[in-house]
């Protein structure tokens, strides 16, 4: 083992605070997920799960734009060896950051002194340097939750980690909120054309389930629950002027139109 291990895991553990993910003493790396829901028209809570992301301790090297088995590869002499190598090697290492951890800042106070003395140093190295660091702004990451979990989802991005996050999303938010993102009502405000002919669009909106949810509609909650609304909006539209007049379904109506003015002829 790199005796710098312990205060790079340290360090990588810091930068990842931000984002909400951290590294398990058994190199799992997990997202700290709040999610807030109602439980009245009044009130909101907020609930804290665990997502677990990897279990490949390189996906938080890269995450952070670096590499781990270069870094494995690595014989630093000192610690400033070391420091220099990261500073240069990863962009989320900032002035603000450096200046945290010289105020001590979650470093732990008691039985490691060696880390300690290891993170002084480093410090020292990057401001006696004059080393010129990145100005990464991490504000918009810590305020708004929706970017975090997009940029966390966009990297972790598998079949598994996907699920635990609409599972956690399906058992707290309400049928209400769903419906606010579709629903008969919303169509027709966005599909003005629609208003004149119920029976064209229902036809449409169980069209357009079918297509979101892959012939699946018992799906549809879950594909409500991982959508934004406008981004619901956009499909739907799109799908109204470019794949629904292709429909079997709509294909169907129109031949049913013709028929019945056949009829009254």
């Amino acid at each position: 083992m790199n005796k710098y291990d312990q205060i790079m895991f340290f360090l990588l553990n810091r930068l990842l605070q931000p984002f909400c993910i951290s590294i398990k003493k058994n190199e799992e790396i997990v997202f700290l997920y709040k999610i807030q829901y109602d439980i009245s028209k009044t009130k909101r809570m907020s609930s804290a799960h665990v997502i677990q992301l990897s279990k490949n301790i390189n996906d938080a090297f890269t995450f952070l734009k670096m590499n781990y088995e270069d870094y494995k590869k690595q014989e630093f002499k000192n610690i400033f060896d070391f420091s220099n190598y990261l500073v240069y090697k990863c962009p989320y290492i900032t002035k603000q950051f450096i200046l945290s951890l010289e105020k001590g800042l979650g470093v732990p106070k008691e039985g490691h002194e060696e880390l300690i003395n290891q993170l002084n140093k480093f410090v020292k190295y990057v401001k006696l340097g004059h080393i010129i660091l990145n100005e990464f702004n991490f504000v918009p990451i810590i305020m708004y939750a929706n970017l975090k979990e997009s940029i966390i989802r966009n990297f972790f991005n598998s079949p598994e980690v996907n699920k635990q996050f609409v599972d956690l999303k399906l058992q707290h938010l309400k049928d209400v909120e769903l419906q606010d993102k579709f629903s008969g009502k919303n169509v027709v405000n966005w599909i003005h054309s629609l208003k004149s002919d119920p029976e064209l669009c229902g036809i449409f909106t169980d069209s357009f389930v079918n297509y979101a949810t892959a012939r699946s509609p018992e799906k549809f909650p879950r594909y409500l629950i991982d959508h934004d609304k406008n981004i619901i909006k956009k499909e739907v539209i799109t799908f109204y002027n470019h794949m629904f007049p292709k429909t079997e379904a709509y294909l169907d109506y129109k031949l049913s139109l013709t028929e019945k003015e056949e009829v009254i002829i």
